[in-house]
């Protein structure tokens, strides 16, 4: 069996990039309009955008934080001994990797889960899933920030194994990488992958 690498680099990049330059823009026109307040005698900043400053100091705190994980290499290895999630490590991020055994692995299905825009009458874009079904209860390991993991109780259970204790792990690789993880991942354990 080829090993196969599916790549989850730069997911959501442009959205959080977009966020980061318009909250550290409006962050510097603040900064230029109370620094020629203070030294032009002028009057103090309002109330109002003050707080908005503060919610985009915050905001830009926040974008700085994630943005190694945005940019360090991630993705899915399949492979002769299972599946491999990795987010490796960068600056300040710490990297995570979790590595799934195909016996450890009982069942894989794709989904695409109810988002507000989905209910919306004109058919919202959904993220697409797939949801990795691990024979161990109570699984826990250090996934990347793309894949959950849930116990047997908050998880949707496969159809075909009511009673079965399972661990879910939901990957999120997107609308656009879906496919290529679906096909490595038939190529490689057909039996174990189920259609929605």
């Amino acid at each position: 069996m080829a090993h196969r690498w599916i790549d989850l680099g730069r997911r959501r990049l442009v959205d959080w990039s977009v966020a980061l330059f318009a909250s550290a823009g409006y962050l510097a026109v603040m900064l230029i309009m109370f620094t020629r307040g203070v030294f032009d005698g002028g009057p103090a900043v309002a109330l109002g955008p003050s707080v908005l400053t503060l919610l985009c100091a915050v905001a830009v705190a926040r974008l700085v934080q994630v943005l190694p994980r945005l940019t360090t290499r991630q993705g899915i290895s399949v492979h002769q001994e299972g599946v491999s999630l990795v987010q490796e490590r960068a600056l300040w991020f710490a990297g995570r990797a979790a590595h799934l055994p195909w016996d450890e692995i009982a069942r894989i299905r794709e989904a695409a889960p109810v988002t507000f825009e989905s209910l919306s009458t004109k058919g919202g874009l959904t993220d697409l899933v797939v949801d990795v079904y691990l024979r161990t209860p109570g699984w826990t390991g250090r996934t990347p920030t793309w894949a959950r993991v849930r116990a047997h109780r908050e998880a949707a259970v496969p159809p075909d194994a009511p009673a079965a204790p399972l661990t879910r792990i939901r990957i999120a690789p997107g609308r656009t990488r879906q496919p290529a993880l679906l096909q490595a991942l038939r190529a490689a354990r057909p039996e174990l992958v189920r259609e929605g």
